[in-house]
């Protein structure tokens, strides 16, 4: 089923790749000005990654579907119905809000916290309040090397229920930590943040992660 799963998401990645080596090799050699035809180039290209982003959140959401299924039919032995299951409302995906990122708190050109909204939902997309821990990371990834981790904080029980926040940007949790300690590299510009949720009652974990701009001191 795992290698299924990656072979999906592989295909969509390279027949994306393909649609924009297409476009590339078509549009060079014309008559128009070289730099229109680069403008126009990086343009599809950042479409084509968009796309391709929302065609991989579109199939982890349904594999992080699959997975909490599977992990709460172990948990009570296969004793439960899928049809029962697929009514109770249930733990299956984790997100980042739109506002997460890296933040500038004391305005000196230099990013000091990082603050993530994160959403735990249930299988209708719906917000799911938790009893749940969480670990969050953030990482250097360079191509060609090993991730570098640069920052790490779990979160108990007790942290997370007290990240619990509702109000004008929805109902979320808001998770915080400081860069204070962290040694960011001078030429950093990005970086893959990651959560681990893992809900307690059931024992269903879930991550997600995504790749944010950071402005260091260089």
């Amino acid at each position: 089923m795992n290698v299924e799963r990656h072979i999906t998401v592989v295909v969509l990645i390279v027949a994306m790749a393909a649609m924009a080596g297409c476009v590339r090799e078509a549009r060079l050699g014309g008559s128009r000005p070289t730099d229109q035809v680069i403008r126009e180039l990086r343009e599809e290209n950042r479409e084509l990654r968009r796309e391709v982003e929302q065609l991989q959140a579109n199939i982890e959401r349904r594999l992080e579907h699959i997975e909490a299924l599977e992990q709460q039919l172990a948990q009570t032995g296969g004793t439960s119905s899928a049809e029962q299951l697929a009514r109770q409302p249930r733990f299956t995906s984790v997100r980042f809000d739109r506002y997460s990122g890296f933040l500038d708190t004391n305005r000196d050109g230099v990013d000091d916290t990082l603050r993530l909204y994160v959403l735990t939902l249930d299988q209708e997309g719906r917000f799911l309040p938790v009893s749940a821990t969480a670990v969050v990371q953030v990482a250097a990834v360079r191509p060609g090397q090993e991730p570098v981790v640069l920052l790490e904080r779990t979160f108990d029980v007790d942290a997370f229920a007290a990240a619990y926040r509702t109000g004008f940007l929805g109902t979320h949790y808001t998770l915080e930590l400081s860069l204070a300690e962290a040694k960011l590299p001078a030429d950093l510009d990005s970086a893959v943040v990651s959560v681990e949720v893992k809900d307690v009652a059931t024992g269903v974990t879930l991550r997600r992660q995504a790749t944010m701009c950071i402005t260091t001191g260089r």
